[in-house]
């Protein structure tokens, strides 16, 4: 495919230049991975090319960077591997649906629940044959209260995406940032709800604690800097496939007129804002629960972990990961096609 005009943008590091927090990598990492990977392959949900590209986005490399400190003695660390497949086979799917198709898909991926013990038909489509074997290692350890929240937000992250693809179907009116319309959208299909309650998987704990307002606010905080970067990190390969959901699009359309250098510095200090006063409510937490503090600092490793694998595997920068990791220089060209891993 002919390349057009190319533009270089430097992507700023709101997260690195204000966190405390580091990278962490879960030790069971290596191992776990070719597990997660031989049992993804062994379901053939997609052609050869396409399974190679999963291969290369590296799913096991973010649950590892998410969830740092879950053992690999048990199944959690495991299941936050298959629970990324799950998000990834079911975000593929959906992105070329429209809203019934959406439906139906988002159907498909609880269906295994209704009856754990059923074994998937052989025609049975990717998605219900991913959910299944997730479901089931799931139901299996979780606790009750991550049961509930994890389900719970699985639902709320499915409806977000059925919503999205009435918009791409209907070529709704463009959702606006600064209004909080697309970022309350994103805020359900980035998925943060259930990669939340999966902390919680060895964990019973009473309903109060998650009413506890500090804690409702930083699981807001964390979701909304979890949308902004992976928007900045993804924007080369949404828009070479047309996604109009994007936060960096509404906020050039918002501050038009509006360089895409001056949109990722929008998104910069929003971002920064938002990682602000998540660490002055860090440091303000009036409790001694040691699991309240706990949770609080699993927020931050979600959206670092997520932030790290970015730009450590080619899901967004290819082969030139590194080199972008390292410069933060991005080239983008105005190249339209869908891939997997950008190439």
């Amino acid at each position: 495919m002919a390349q057009t005009a190319a533009q270089t943008v430097h992507l700023p590091d709101p997260l690195g230049d204000m966190w405390p927090w580091g990278r962490r990598i879960n030790p069971s990492y290596d191992e776990v991975k070719k597990e997660a990977d031989d049992w993804f392959t062994s379901l053939k949900c997609f052609d050869e090319k396409d399974n190679a590209d999963f291969v290369r986005c590296n799913f096991a490399l973010l649950a590892a960077l998410c969830y740092p400190e879950l053992d690999k003695g048990e199944p959690e660390f495991r299941l936050t591997c298959d629970m990324f497949t799950l998000f990834f086979v079911f975000d593929q799917y959906t992105d070329v649906a429209d809203g019934k198709g959406a439906q139906e898909l988002a159907d498909h991926a609880l269906k295994p629940l209704k009856d754990l013990d059923a074994e998937c038909a052989e025609d049975e489509h990717a998605v219900g044959k991913v959910a299944s074997g997730f479901w089931k290692r799931f139901m299996a350890v979780a606790t009750e209260t991550c049961q509930e929240r994890f389900i719970s937000g699985w639902k709320e992250y499915a409806e977000g995406v059925v919503q999205e693809a009435k918009d791409r179907q209907e070529r709704t009116v463009p959702r606006s940032f600064y209004t909080g319309d697309l970022m309350h959208l994103r805020k359900l299909t980035c998925g943060a709800a259930p990669c939340l309650a999966i902390y919680l998987i060895g964990k019973e704990l009473p309903r109060g604690f998650f009413g506890h307002p500090t804690l409702v606010r930083l699981a807001e905080l964390t979701t909304e800097i979890i949308a902004l970067e992976n928007d900045t990190y993804s924007y080369q390969k949404e828009r070479a496939t047309g996604d109009i959901h994007n936060l960096l699009e509404a906020i050039s359309r918002e501050q038009a007129p509006c360089s895409l250098q001056d949109t990722l510095y929008h998104a910069e200090k929003e971002t920064k804002v938002r990682a602000a006063e998540f660490m002055l409510l860090v440091k303000t937490l009036h409790t001694e629960d040691p699991e309240v503090h706990k949770y609080a600092e699993n927020f931050a490793m979600l959206a670092l972990g997520i932030t790290f694998w970015s730009f450590e595997t080619e899901r967004y920068f290819g082969k030139n990961h590194e080199q972008v990791k390292r410069d933060r220089i991005l080239v983008l060209t105005e190249e339209k096609k869908r891939v997997v891993c950008w190439e």
